[in-house]
């Protein structure tokens, strides 16, 4: 005997009128339509956490969890709108290289040896001004470093280099 039937909530009582069965009948299916949305909305949440988990590995655990999470909402961001993937090793030590592909862009940051590693998918890096492609990979880490404030220094190239993937999106005669 199952413990609930669809038939058992919607019968007519007795003394209830056929609106009052006919309302109690769709406040069930009320109920059942908000707990539908609410699951599909916490699997998604659910999905896009497990899906851009491995965006960012920090083996010195330098980093604090609202950063992490800071660069899992650009990286979710970077890959809805330019369809670029992003990997970030924070290391004591030279970063393991990933197999390069078409859309993933990797920053590996040695604090030890003070050097940052920039692989850009290279249909990016043949779109984006050398001059700034230069500068992101030799230049631009250099004074965070000696300061030893790296995470605002990623932050800043990250936000650099959606302005420039920005101003490439914008039509020729606009300004951003």
């Amino acid at each position: 005997m199952p413990f609930f039937t669809f038939y058992r909530a919607l019968k007519p009582r007795k003394g209830a009128t056929p609106g009052a069965t006919f309302l109690r009948g769709m406040l069930l299916l009320a109920v059942f339509a908000v707990v539908a949305v609410l699951y599909q909305r916490h699997f998604a949440k659910t999905m896009d956490r497990i899906n851009t988990r491995s965006t960012v590995y920090d083996t010195t655990g330098a980093m604090t969890p609202e950063q992490r999470d800071a660069i899992r909402d650009f990286a979710a961001a970077l890959k809805q709108e330019f369809g670029i993937e992003l990997r970030i090793q924070v290391r004591e030590g030279a970063p393991t290289l990933p197999e390069t592909d078409a859309k993933t862009l990797f920053i590996g940051l040695d604090l030890a040896g003070g050097e940052a590693t920039i692989i850009l998918p290279p249909l990016l890096e043949r779109a984006l001004d050398p001059g700034f492609v230069r500068r992101l990979r030799e230049e631009h880490f250099a004074p965070f470093f000696a300061r030893g404030d790296w995470p605002l220094g990623l932050s800043l190239a990250l936000r650099d280099l959606w302005q420039e993937l920005e101003a490439m999106r914008a039509p020729a005669g606009a300004k951003p």
